[in-house]
């Protein structure tokens, strides 16, 4: 069956409302209507992209040197796995790093230098639009690019026309890219006009107190193309926009930017230009547009028909080897040439963010009163909630004071979305040897999983490391760091004062993390912080090294060949509460702190008496021979080597046993004290030798 695919999308987003998805499934059934064989690899919930991009690249390894091409679009990478034995094909949707730019955000280099190694490993890339190739040119170096339209699916939509009794419609996550700015400032400041909007629980949020609004669940979105006059399409870029060809479809006249993709194709009456970001532009075409009761059904068809012809005829010139333009391109109707550099940071430039100051500033000018009623109960602890209900008095929220909310989110350690910018808190010194703090990714952690687990742990009220207001919590996001930059660079961007407030921690559970270099990094940024892996689930990939981690809590089926300080191993979730109190246990100062034997003869000697507890790990008695010359001279392995066959005796400290407490078990049952050595040594614990 696999040697029968000649063609295979793949989808690093696989959601119901993203374009790349929309147009993923689209151009796969054109495909298949006329015959060619194609599979759609899509991203499974819960999969990280690493794995994603691992999965791609082995179900593309049995297509190499052949005709088989594997499409992808730029945005993720998620072809870098790819063969460059495998014709890859590149698709410019719209990347993330066009998304920060236009935000005005730090950009990822790391997505971005990935995102550049994909598109050097292509054979082929194309874009809907001539805008969109132009915009990659920007952040990406490319030969040529191929222009070829999007294809729609015929009787997509699949529902019966319901009469256009709505003027505007708007399809879209509420995004500040999708231009919601513009949505809710045409909502407010036309309210003789009915709108028909596919809304999720916070678009019904922002938007309930307009009742000129009609909310569709986004899964009814054929509904808003059907029923309303023109779709506005205010988004402020897209390469192509798929709501934009969807509308014309369905027989709706479109409102959008000059700049958008689609205007390269289509003019008036199907769609309706505005000036980039002018609002007495956009408001004319809206108008314009919903009072223009004509429109040519039948042709918006053939459109249709064409674009999909055009997608077809693209699609084999360039599989074929040959850079396509399409024919559709119409000069006079070309899309704005706009300035690159005018769209960085047009969100926040068009939404004209306050300040905290200039907001209250502008509430004691408007409303005086009211701000000095919410000042007052504000001190009070009270926090002022109007009443939906018109005339009711509003409610205030009891116990609820900005000092009760400092001090819950004073257990939040860090919440990185971008590596590049760390910010921690500082727990200060003050009990740092008894502090845990639990490592969640940013997105997993909404799964009940972790919720029901912390609130089991901080159930030990009995044991301070673990109780709620002692122990912290933190949110990474464990796919953007930075992995192809070198460990020790990511570290020196990292200041020291924040570099610092890791030291304030003990132990540091990783939950779910399989980014070997994420534990290096933390393990740079300071080696007397304790690392515990902690995995919840079975997978088929772990991290390559387990190096830098003090100790790893597992299914009990999970096999490796590796060595760890510390194993544990769990039948059932239930227990992990209690196995994570006695990790943190045996990793808390120990007071009296006993020398154990782990090694050899167990007797006493007089050197014990005097034994310094606070600079030594223990006590190495070895062999009176000529191998202290040649452990001088021997290289750190060949060292460990030399110093394991001189050893006669070893005698540790209580916490030293209780950190490598499985690689001592294990030298109780084959007397190798190797990796003991080379780990502790590693780690900077350092030994009292004796000769005898």
């Amino acid at each position: 069956m696999k040697n029968n695919i000649a063609y295979c999308f793949v989808d690093p987003i696989n959601s119901t409302f993203s374009g790349i998805t929309r147009y993923t499934h689209d151009a796969s059934n054109i495909l298949r209507a006329k015959g060619i064989n194609n599979v759609i690899l899509s991203k499974n919930r819960g999969e990280s992209l690493n794995d994603f991009r691992l999965r791609v690249s082995k179900f593309s390894e049995g297509f190499r040197n052949s005709s088989f091409v594997l499409e992808a679009p730029e945005t993720l990478a998620s072809s870098i796995y790819v063969s460059a034995e495998v014709k890859t094909h590149i698709r410019l949707h719209f990347s993330k790093v066009f998304g920060a730019f236009i935000e005005g955000k730090y950009i990822d280099r790391r997505f971005q230098e990935e995102e550049q190694r994909a598109l050097n490993k292509a054979k082929f890339v194309s874009s809907p639009s001539v805008i969109g190739a132009e915009l990659a040119k920007r952040f990406y170096t490319i030969d040529e690019v191929s222009i070829f339209q999007n294809p729609l699916n015929d009787g997509a939509l699949g529902l019966e026309f319901a009469g256009r009794d709505f003027d505007v419609g708007f399809v879209g996550r509420w995004q500040a890219l999708k231009g919601v700015f513009y949505v809710k400032r045409i909502v407010a400041e036309r309210p003789d006009l009915r709108f028909i909007i596919t809304a999720d629980a916070h678009t019904r949020k922002v938007l309930r107190s307009f009742p000129n609004v009609r909310f569709v669940m986004p899964e009814e979105k054929a509904l808003v193309y059907l029923r309303s006059r023109c779709v506005i399409v205010p988004s402020y870029f897209e390469t192509a926009s798929m709501v934009a060809i969807e509308a014309v479809q369905a027989g709706a006249k479109v409102v959008t930017w000059k700049h958008i993709g689609v205007c390269e194709y289509l003019d008036q009456p199907y769609v309706y230009k505005a000036n980039p970001f002018d609002w007495k532009s956009l408001l004319s075409c809206i108008d314009s547009a919903a009072s223009d009761t004509g429109f040519p059904v039948d042709s918006a068809v053939k459109v249709i028909e064409s674009f999909n012809e055009d997608f077809l005829k693209g699609l084999s010139e360039v599989i074929s080897g040959k850079v396509y333009k399409t024919d559709l391109l119409d000069e006079s109707i070309f899309a704005s040439k706009i300035e690159f550099e005018f769209l960085n940071g047009i969100v926040m430039k068009e939404k004209k963010e306050l300040s905290s100051f200039e907001r209250k500033f502008r509430k004691l000018r408007k409303h005086p009163i009211m701000f000095f009623r919410d000042a007052y109960k504000k001190k009070k602890g009270h926090v002022y909630v109007p009443s939906v209900r018109a005339g009711a008095e509003a409610q205030p929220l009891k116990n609820d004071s900005r000092r009760n909310k400092g001090r819950r989110r004073a257990n939040i350690f860090c919440d990185i979305t971008d590596w590049s910018t760390l910010r921690l808190h500082d727990y200060g010194r003050k009990d740092k040897e008894f502090r845990a703090v639990f490592l969640f990714d940013k997105e997993q952690y909404k799964s009940f999983l972790y919720k029901e687990l912390l609130e089991k742990i901080y159930a030990h009220e009995d044991f301070m490391p673990l109780r709620r207001s002692f122990s912290g919590r933190g949110y990474l996001n464990f796919e953007s760091f930075p992995s192809c930059m070198p460990v020790a660079r990511v570290v020196d961007r990292v200041s020291f004062n924040e570099r610092c407030k890791i030291t304030n921690i003990s132990v540091l559970f990783l939950f779910d993390c399989y980014d070997e270099k994420i534990f290096e990094f933390f393990r740079s940024a300071s080696p007397f912080v304790k690392l515990v892996a902690v995995y919840t689930e079975e997978k088929s990939k772990w991290p390559s090294s387990f190096d830098s981690i003090d100790c790893l809590i597992v299914p009990e089926s999970f096999s490796f060949d590796s060595k760890v300080p510390k194993l544990y191993l769990y039948s059932s979730l239930s227990y992990m509460d209690l196995i994570i109190r006695k990790v943190m246990q045996e990793y808390i100062p120990r007071s009296p702190n006993y020398l154990l034997p782990l090694y050899g003869k167990k007797r006493y000697f007089p050197e014990i008496e005097s034994f310094d507890r606070k600079r030594w790990a223990g006590v190495l008695i070895v062999k009176k021979s000529d191998v202290s010359r040649k452990l001088v001279q021997s290289s750190f392995n060949g060292f460990v080597a030399l110093l394991t066959n001189a050893v006669v005796e070893l005698y540790v400290r209580e916490d030293v046993y209780l950190a490598y407490k499985s690689v001592c078990d294990d030298i109780y049952i084959d007397g190798n004290l190797a990796f003991f050595l080379q780990r502790s040594l590693k780690d900077g614990y350092m030994y009292d030798v004796k000769e005898v």
